[in-house]
């Protein structure tokens, strides 16, 4: 039976007040990665949100996929105008729930313009049966489609864009050293110039 789209969180994380309708939490003795997690320019935390409308399977899929995402270091937002990743998991039981996924890919466009960083993936059901070039030109907003059950696009494009950032990182850093020697070899040559024109006592 469809439900009512709601924010799904993984289980386990800090804030009590989360909302869900999947099993309880259960404690299974990992321990979190203790790689860096994330961050912007700025040094915020990334952070991730999911919206999941449809049945059980929907919701432990969401859970799945916020238990991989806190694994590369992203944080649960409550809102997703806060949030670096927004995924939808939809379903498409009734044409009243396929509305209410299209609708809230709507409200996602202005959150897209103004931020363009933001990822948006499109999961589930929606996916899994209307797939191809027209979903994607209906959406162009949506960076990633996951069929049912399959986080694995998204975890890569992600993976992919830190690789990406930390080069562009590195190059930053080693160009901002290579211009910071050839100040300091200006300036010397500079002082020594200046050193040679002085008149001789």
């Amino acid at each position: 039976m469809a439900m009512d789209g709601v924010a799904t969180r993984r289980t386990g994380l800090e804030t009590p007040d989360w909302r869900s309708y999947t099993v309880p939490s259960q404690s299974d003795g990992r321990k979190r990665s203790a790689g860096k997690r994330p961050r912007r320019e700025s040094g915020r935390m990334m952070k991730y949100h999911i919206w999941t409308i449809g049945c059980q399977m929907n919701s432990a899929d969401s859970q799945r996929l916020g238990s991989e995402l806190e694994k590369l270091g992203y944080r649960w937002s409550e809102q997703p105008d806060e949030a670096d990743v927004i995924v939808l998991n939809t379903c498409v039981v009734r044409q009243q729930v396929e509305d209410k996924v299209f609708g809230r890919l709507g409200a996602l466009r202005p959150v897209k313009t103004a931020r363009p960083d933001t990822v948006v993936a499109l999961m589930g059901c929606l996916v899994g049966h209307k797939p191809g070039a027209a979903l994607m030109r209906r959406f162009p907003m949506v960076d990633v489609f996951l069929p049912p059950s399959e986080s694995g696009p998204l975890l890569e494009h992600l993976r992919a864009r830190a690789l990406e950032a930390a080069a562009e990182d590195m190059e930053a850093r080693q160009l901002a050293a290579r211009w910071g020697l050839q100040d300091a070899s200006s300036t010397s040559g500079r002082m020594r110039k200046a050193i040679g024109i002085l008149p001789r006592r």
